[in-house]
This record gives structure tokens, sequence and C-alpha cells, in this order.
């Protein structure tokens, strides 16, 4: 197993562009208010920041809810990626439970290669968001519309209702670059009536991506589906790591909470109870790693090595969105020079420098397919002799 940087990711339930004015700012105001929390609320309805901890036993880690008065409405869950790609929380933003909070290596190269997602019917949601009443912080249950779906630069095919994004749209002047199409085609069509929204319908993926993007995502998912593939092609380091930037910041967070809570709850899934059989898992790799000898989690919490460690903050990267992660990912694959794009079915592959197309595992179809037409010109070649 290769083992990763620990990092920070926070997911919107809602398409929420970095790059787009009032979802930009909010975003900047989730980061100044955030202080350890695993929820962060945002809505035009509060009239002052309200927060509430939760603490786990057996640790130090802050573990707690914000709410923030905001310009937009949406829900950002927080998940904590070990060195093994353990994660905590371990449902955040619906990962699929076969993953058994485990994030799969290379998940960016599986969404490069899954098919363009295909419109669907959008649903209304319910979750709950803090309400602070009479001093008190309570959830309550709220049923929330998602944002109408931009469909100005989307070109659906008939036959297979697949999209492809057109970039810059028909009838339109834009730089050939794009940042963010959606919030270039917000800023500078005007007068505003004239773009296109579809309040009925989402993007949807194929799985495991659908449950990654409840709502589907945006229009700049397209476009990064599309640009991402670009880069690497072309072989543009550049590229691949200036768009990393634009998803990337750094935050200070103690190994308790990206660390220690990973390991555990691996173990749990695992059904191991750290507790009853404290030479297998968790605390093998608490002194292996930190060389801190503890067999309970009280006896870990009192040691001094241990507070001065794992309770201290240290610097990690902090990722924003899925797409953001799947730039990051491809930037640390990158360095290695082990990426591809099949020179037949144009699939991200992974391998040698050389490695021109899809292996058995990668595309079974792509290289049945390869064999077949090898076959063929090895026929045709033993004929003309």
């Amino acid at each position: 197993m290769q083992l990763r940087r620990i990092v920070q990711l926070w997911l919107p339930l809602f398409p929420m562009s970095p790059f787009q004015g009032a979802a930009a700012r909010d975003l900047q105001r989730a980061r100044k208010e955030w202080q350890g929390e695993i929820l962060i609320y945002l809505s035009p309805d509060y009239k002052k920041v309200s927060r509430f901890v939760l603490q786990p036993e057996g640790t130090s880690a802050s573990l707690g809810i914000l709410g923030i008065p905001s310009e937009t409405t949406n829900l950002i869950e927080l998940i904590h990626i070990d060195e093994e790609g353990n994660c905590f929380p371990p449902s955040g933003h619906r990962l699929p439970e076969e993953w058994k909070a485990r994030i799969p290596e290379n998940l960016f190269q599986q969404w490069l290669n899954c098919e363009p997602p295909v419109i669907s019917a959008v649903n209304e949601m319910a979750t709950f968001f803090p309400i602070e009443r009479r001093g008190k912080v309570k959830l309550e249950k709220k049923t929330l519309v998602p944002p109408p779906y931009l469909i100005v630069s989307v070109k659906i095919d008939k036959n297979s209702k697949n999209l492809k994004l057109e970039w810059p749209p028909k009838g339109y002047e834009f730089p050939p670059l794009s940042i963010s199409p959606e919030a270039e085609i917000a800023e500078y069509i005007k007068p505003p009536k004239e773009i296109k929204y579809d309040s009925r319908v989402r993007l949807k993926w194929p799985e495991p991506f659908d449950r990654l993007f409840p709502i589907g995502g945006s229009v700049d998912f397209l476009y990064h589906h599309e640009v991402m593939k670009k880069a690497i092609k072309e072989k543009d380091e550049i590229a691949i790591l200036a768009w990393k930037n634009q998803f990337v910041s750094t935050v200070k967070v103690t190994l308790d909470l990206i660390w220690t809570l990973p390991k555990l709850t691996r173990d749990i899934l695992s059904g191991i109870n750290p507790e009853i059989t404290p030479d297998v898992g968790f605390f093998v790799d608490l002194q292996g790693k930190y060389d801190i000898v503890a067999k309970s989690l009280k006896e870990m919490k009192e040691n001094k090595d241990y507070i001065k460690k794992l309770t201290q903050p240290y610097e990690i990267p902090c990722i924003f969105g899925w797409v953001g992660y799947f730039w990051w990912e491809l930037s640390e694959r990158a360095k290695e020079k082990s990426i591809n794009i099949c020179e037949r079915c144009g699939n991200v592959i992974k391998g040698k420098a050389d490695k021109r197309f899809c292996s058995k595992e990668e595309n079974i179809e792509c290289f049945r397919a390869r064999r077949t037409e090898d076959k063929r010109r090895g026929r045709q070649k033993n004929n003309a002799d």
C-alpha cells in the first residue's frame, strides 16, 4: 500500500465554486470562523455565529457544529484522511459503505474514466440545521431545494443522453481559457434573464460518484473533467500544479484528529476493539509511529508523550471539494510521471512513462479489442509475406 499525505477535505452539499462571488465569500467566512468543527452550516437566516462542541471519549479533538450567517445556504462536511486513506468521520459526505471509511487510491483516475453524466430529476433534500433558541443551539429539520442548474453551455447527446461542455458557449465571447464557466457566465451574460437555468434537473454521475456528488455538481465539474484529461495527455505539469493550488490551502490540525481518530475508526469498522485486543491495530501503530506505549485509551490520554506529540497542531493540506481532491491527487501522481492517456480509448492509465494502452485490469474491453487488432494485423502481415 502506497502511503499518502495526511489531508483535510471540505465537502459542500450544494455545488460551491471558490471562484464565484457569494459562494467564494461564504467560503472565506467559514475558513475564518472554523475552530475544529466537522460540520459547517451556512444560512442567511443566522443572525450570528453559533457553535457547540462534542468531544469523543479518550481524545482531545474538538468535534463540533458551526453555524455561520451567510449569503448562500449550504452544508460543508469536513473529513480527515490519514496516510493510509482512513478517514474520520467515517460517514463523511455519504461515502459508500463498501469503502469502510477508507478512500480508494487514484480516485481521480476512476472519475476521469467514467462516462460524462446524464440529466436526472432533482429532489428536495431534508437535513438538520442548527438553530439557536433561548440561548441554546438545537438541530431542526429543514427541507432544502438544490440551486437551479445552469444549462447555457451544455450540449446533450441525443442518443446517449450524456453531456458535453461547450466552451465558449455559442453566441457569446469569452476568453478561451476558463477558470470557472459557471461563474463567468453568471457574471458576463447581461441581462441575467438571458441565462438558461433549470431547477428541475441535475447531473447524474455513475457510481460511486453519484454518492459523492449528491446534487450532481455544476457545469464546472464537466469542465474540470475535460481539462484534467487534457493536462494529462499533454503532460502539462505546470497546469496541473496551478489548478491544484486553486483548491488547496493549509490548515493547522492536531494529530489527535487527523491520525488517532481515523486509525480508531479503521479498527472499529474491521471488528477490532483496541481496548480488548491492544496487541493488534491501533496501539501497535501508536508505538511504531510515535514510540508511545499504551494498552487503553485512558492510559494513552494520560501519557506525557501523547500529550506532547499528538495534541500539538501540525500544518497539513486543506482541500476544497472532490474536484479539488482529484486535482491534488493527480498532482501527487504527476510527480511520479506514471500517468498517461490510452491511445486507443482515451482512458487515464497508470504505469511506466512509455505505457501507451490500457491493461487488462484498467479496461478489459479496450485490452481485448487491442489484442484482437494485433492478431488481425499479424495475420495480414503473414499473408502478405
